[in-house]
């Protein structure tokens, strides 16, 4: 998978981040199994809205934005939204409008609207951490 990294604030993202993120990226899309056809743009923000987040821009495109702090959160940020890459792409995962599909599965849930622990407790997020935590291990110990 061809990973495109955009930085929005170079002042704020070092060199050393912005390269520690591109490594991580293509370890992950690795180790996920994620095609080699597509393509993942990171965006490297000051302030995302949140820590970071996943979009299907179309059946090959996606994109992450990810919000700058300490390097080890980024990272862990970073695995969990390329697992909603995977997610995307192998288990049906659609968060459009307010009716999200996983796993063919239909949920009334709109994603822009709903209440933390609705949210924390869906289950592509709870896998997306999960992936995250356990990926942040490999990593460190790779």
């Amino acid at each position: 998978m061809k990973i495109k990294l955009k930085t929005k604030a170079k002042a704020t993202w070092s060199r050393m981040d912005r390269e520690a993120v591109r490594a991580a990226a293509y370890f992950a899309a690795e180790l996920y199994g994620l095609p080699s056809y597509g393509t993942v743009i990171i965006k490297l923000c000051v302030h995302a809205g949140e820590d970071g987040s996943a979009v299907n821009l179309d059946d090959e495109t996606f994109m992450v934005f990810l919000t700058h702090q300490n390097i080890k959160e980024v990272l862990i940020t970073l695995f969990h939204e390329m697992w909603h890459v995977r997610q995307y792409i192998y288990e049906d995962l659609s968060l459009e409008g307010t009716t999200s599909m996983f796993r063919k599965q239909e949920y009334d849930v709109d994603m822009g609207n709903c209440d933390f622990d609705t949210y924390w407790n869906l289950p592509w997020e709870v896998a997306a951490r999960e992936a995250g935590d356990a990926m942040w291990e490999i990593y460190t110990n790779a």
